[in-house]
């Protein structure tokens, strides 16, 4: 297991931080201006990609199950968010277009079962791009905090998949986790670098995708599916931080997001637990049952054999 998850975090994560870093260091930048790192959504959409090809190995890029559409989806939001931020270099009103058509995008393909329908993906994709819209205003506010944020959310989502036995995808959202909080450990560190908006939006977007994995694969009951929900959506609130105005605001959102998040996680943990205890008993009733009526029967036989 622990070979599993080094070849399945540290190497993806490390590829994913040189293409995040490639464009300028972040102790390079001016003093006192952040500078976004354009090629954030592709940082993301390589530590998915790459997490996935040490899970499953290269057939996952031949799509032949359904879950596997992960990495289409970051395959679109990798291009289109980085061909966005470099649009916005000459034309800034182009980089919100090309980043919300990457986002619907990658949702739409996705058929996870039980959200195969049409109306079931738009609802989804719909969800997913007022996701974006919200984290685009905010993001580049919070360069520190929001990467942070993403980092609870997907590390519960980690959490929650390696609960209910999917230790694949778990891996992965682990990964984008861990480039998550690096790209806030970073920007604190660096007073010039930002992993950028699109960086953000990419992340969650790649989350939801795990989340509604979640849903489809693992939510036993609706409250399940509320609690996948629930965690992927979090970081939304630190979009409304920036209405206050103070930083000290916005640290209290993001202490928030992460008591919501434990909660979560712990309940749900709490949940399958109690739910494998049930199944346990009731199991080892039916075995004791059924050895009992054989013996019955044998004994029955035997007497009948007798006489």
């Amino acid at each position: 297991m622990i070979e599993i998850v080094l070849d399945s975090v540290v190497l993806p994560v490390a590829s994913g931080t040189a293409i995040l870093l490639a464009p300028r260091l972040p102790w390079s930048a001016d003093a006192g201006r952040r500078v976004d790192a354009w090629t954030g959504p592709l940082a993301c959409a390589l530590v998915v990609l790459l997490s996935l090809i040490m899970v499953e190995g290269r057939t996952v890029l031949y799509l032949g199950q359904k879950w596997e559409w992960i990495a289409a989806s970051a395959l679109i939001i990798g291009i289109g968010g980085t061909t966005g931020t470099a649009a916005s270099l000459s034309h800034r009103s182009r980089h919100r277009a090309i980043l919300l058509t990457a986002v619907a995008l990658s949702l739409v393909i996705l058929r996870f079962p039980g959200y195969e329908t049409l109306p079931a993906r738009l609802v989804a994709t719909l969800v997913a791009v007022v996701a974006a819209f919200l984290l685009t205003t905010c993001a580049s506010r919070e360069p520190v905090r929001m990467p942070l944020a993403l980092a609870l959310s997907c590390g519960s989502l980690t959490l929650l998949l390696f609960s209910a036995g999917s230790l694949k995808v778990a891996s992965v959202a682990a990964s984008l986790a861990s480039i998550c909080a690096l790209a806030a450990l970073l920007a604190y560190l660096g007073r010039g670098f930002s992993a950028g908006a699109s960086f953000c939006v990419a992340s969650m977007t790649l989350s939801g995708t795990m989340a509604l994995y979640g849903c489809a694969y693992h939510a036993q009951e609706a409250v399940s599916t509320q609690i996948y929900l629930l965690v992927w959506a979090t970081p939304l609130l630190l979009a409304f931080a920036p209405a206050f105005r103070s930083p000290r605001v916005a640290t209290v959102v993001v202490v928030i997001i992460a008591v919501i998040c434990a909660c979560a996680v712990g309940g749900s943990v709490n949940f399958t637990d109690a739910l494998e205890e049930v199944e346990e008993t009731s199991a080892s009733y039916t075995s004791i049952t059924e050895r009992g009526m054989d013996g019955t029967r044998a004994l029955s036989w035997h007497h009948a054999v007798t006489v």
